[in-house]
């Protein structure tokens, strides 16, 4: 009975932790409406209004240090090693090398690269990426995007309805966070 119990709040606990992910992510909504808007915008003012629009909601969710689901990849592949069925829940893991971690980069036509943004979970299901996902913030985000000198910028939900936003734009997002 003590084990269906503890099994019982393991598993409301996660469940609660997803409910805050799910209301984190709900958040952004906003900006993956501003990049709809863009899509079907039918005049040069709808589509500078959209842009606009997308820069206001990002920087909003920047200022309530916002988070988004966000792809890594092991860099010197030490996760390899072990099995996700065999870890369980709580389990403290220890590695024998260090851990390096890295956003997953996009690539369009053209061979260039692009940090990803995505909104929600759902945006980031729609394809392919790195196996290993984790919140993080979107401020950090848009500073990888403007300090990797490999990547030209982010791209806000890259396998839907998309949006690439260039370093000058998120220097403004840095340069407007900053007031």
């Amino acid at each position: 009975m003590l084990q269906s119990i503890e099994c019982w709040k393991r598993k409301a606990a996660c469940s609660e932790e997803g409910d805050e992910v799910a209301a984190e992510y709900a958040k952004n909504q906003g900006i993956a409406n501003g990049v709809h808007l863009f899509y079907i915008a039918d005049t040069e003012e709808r589509v500078s209004q959209s842009i606009y629009f997308i820069m206001t909601c990002l920087l909003e969710r920047m200022k309530e240090e916002g988070s988004c689901p966000t792809p890594f990849v092991d860099k010197n592949q030490t996760l390899n090693c072990f099995k996700p069925e065999d870890i369980l829940l709580g389990q403290t893991v220890t590695l024998d090398e260090e851990l390096h971690l890295v956003i997953d980069t996009m690539q369009d036509e053209q061979g260039r690269l692009y940090i990803p943004l995505f909104t929600n979970e759902e945006e980031l299901e729609k394809g392919q990426t790195a196996n290993i996902l984790m919140r993080f913030p979107i401020t950090e985000i848009v500073r990888e995007g403007l300090g990797r000198e490999d990547v030209e910028g982010i791209v806000i939900n890259p396998f839907g309805e998309s949006l690439i936003l260039p370093k000058h734009a998120l220097q403004t997002l840095m340069d407007h966070l900053q007031d």
